[in-house]
């Protein structure tokens, strides 16, 4: 029961102060209501889950409550504060829980000496609050890197040939484990080079060769794809050189392969190295189309598929290289054009990484300037019921008045249910391969029964 003392005054309206923005897991937290008068006081506090937590009312001085309460989960707290019925200004108040011992260090690896030195802290399930990482008491620079959901990269450059210590603190708080150990090593006395080591391509085996200064040592070699996933290496001992070792193994798949090279448990020069796996196969080039004399004609290649690379693009004729202009079109898509001077046959060839991709060496044929283009009609498909259509769109050379002429050729075929098979079968679309403006066209239909109906639309 709590007993006013007659000399106190009450305030015009109920307030509350100290309210906590931040609360430790575990810990009591409290915050202040001074009261207005002699009217019922209402706490409640709900957790992240909207589970009600115990509160404790404490009388600290006339006129002034104190409600303690202990966070027991990770979250934001709401706290609904009433008296009378009604809630006082500002409520329901926030207050976020967060937890330390929730934040998790990945292992520290052993360091070498100016070689960067990497490991992971994740806080995703410490709640909200400030992560601070010290190598050496800060005398040894650090940088975040963020990998998204309160997750990070952690790396510095040991400078000092000495173990280093990695302090972590969340809300200025020691996490489990903190201070952490990264113990520098000497370097293993060994060399990798190779084209193991570099650019790869995918489905073909590729060497490393380690190189030793021991006669009995052993390396060994490690292989991840970009998933994660280990790979099978194969280490032997070259019959030419002894202290020479040969490391063979297959990459499936485009992208970055990590690999990792010890000698005696510690790591030599340079690992982790880096290969770029690529794949010249799903590369696709799109030829040009109607290429005449005097006017750019353009292609297409698609390298997204393809992995890391360069692209190599030469368009000659008659052993003569032609100036080609590469336009890219963002996603590893690149337009090409190239202007042709002579009526004749021009080669266009692609490498990626010094690979012909599919389809190169292409030949592209040039029409003499004034050529009017082929129209080019593609077979007849089968469109909804019984309905086949062959389409193509031809826009011929100006004219010697300088006027755009833009024609457009529809053949539209219409058959019956009964006969659609049949006609399919004749030769029909081959006939319709092609076609000139201004000149005669014909086609045949045959081994059709003659009481078939066979109607013939021709729209130009």
């Amino acid at each position: 029961m709590i007993t006013w003392n007659k000399a106190y005054r009450f305030p015009a309206k109920t307030t509350v102060s100290k309210i906590p923005s931040l609360s430790r897991v575990g810990q009591p937290s409290s915050l202040v209501v001074e009261i207005s008068g002699h009217d019922q006081l209402e706490i409640r506090v709900l957790d992240s889950k909207k589970n009600e937590i115990g509160t404790d009312i404490v009388e600290i001085e006339p006129g002034h409550m104190q409600i303690n309460f202990t966070p027991a989960q990770v979250g934001d707290h709401e706290i609904d504060v009433r008296y009378g019925g009604v809630p006082v200004t500002g409520s329901p108040f926030t207050c976020r829980a967060y937890d330390p011992a929730k934040i998790r260090v990945g292992a520290i690896p052993k360091g070498l000496l100016d070689k960067p030195v990497y490991f992971t802290v994740d806080a995703s399930e410490a709640g909200v609050g400030n992560l601070e990482v010290a190598v050496c008491d800060g005398r040894v620079p650090s940088m975040a890197h963020s990998l998204g959901h309160h997750k990070y990269d952690i790396s510095f450059v040991p400078k000092e040939n000495e173990d280093h210590t990695i302090t972590v603190r969340f809300n200025n708080e020691p996490v489990p484990g903190s201070p952490f150990t990264c113990q520098l090593v000497a370097t293993a006395q060994a060399t990798a080079t190779g084209a193991g080591i570099e650019r790869i391509p995918v489905d073909q085996e590729t060497e490393i060769h380690i190189q030793t200064d021991d006669l009995d040592a052993s390396p060994e070699a490690r292989v991840r794809d970009p998933q994660g996933n280990e790979l099978p290496v194969n280490v032997t001992r070259s019959r030419d050189n002894e202290t020479l070792h040969i490391a063979t193994y297959v990459p499936k798949c485009v992208g970055n392969h990590v690999i990792d090279i010890s000698l005696s448990g510690e790591p030599i020069a340079g690992s982790p190295f880096t290969a770029k796996a690529y794949d010249a196969r799903k590369t696709t080039l799109v030829p040009p189309t109607n290429a005449v004399v005097g006017r750019p004609a353009t292609f297409v290649i698609d390298a997204a598929r393809s992995g890391a690379g360069n692209m190599e693009i030469i368009v000659s004729v008659d052993n003569r290289n032609v100036p080609n202009f590469v336009q890219t079109e963002g996603q590893a898509r690149f337009k090409v054009s190239f202007t042709p001077q002579d009526a004749k046959d021009h080669t266009i060839s692609v490498k990626f990484n010094g690979i012909s991709v599919p389809g190169s060496p292409l030949i592209c044929p040039v029409k003499p300037a004034g050529a009017i283009p082929d129209v080019v009609l593609p077979a007849a498909t089968a469109v909804g019921t019984g309905t086949a259509v062959a389409a193509a769109r031809h826009t011929p050379q100006h004219s010697a008045e300088q006027l755009p002429v833009k024609q457009t050729t529809t053949t539209v075929l219409q058959k019956t249910p009964e006969i659609k098979e049949k006609v399919e079968k004749t030769g029909l679309a081959r006939e319709l391969n092609s076609a000139q403006v201004g000149q005669k066209k014909g086609f045949t239909i045959d081994n059709i029964n003659k009481s078939s109906d066979c109607n013939v639309v021709i729209t130009g």
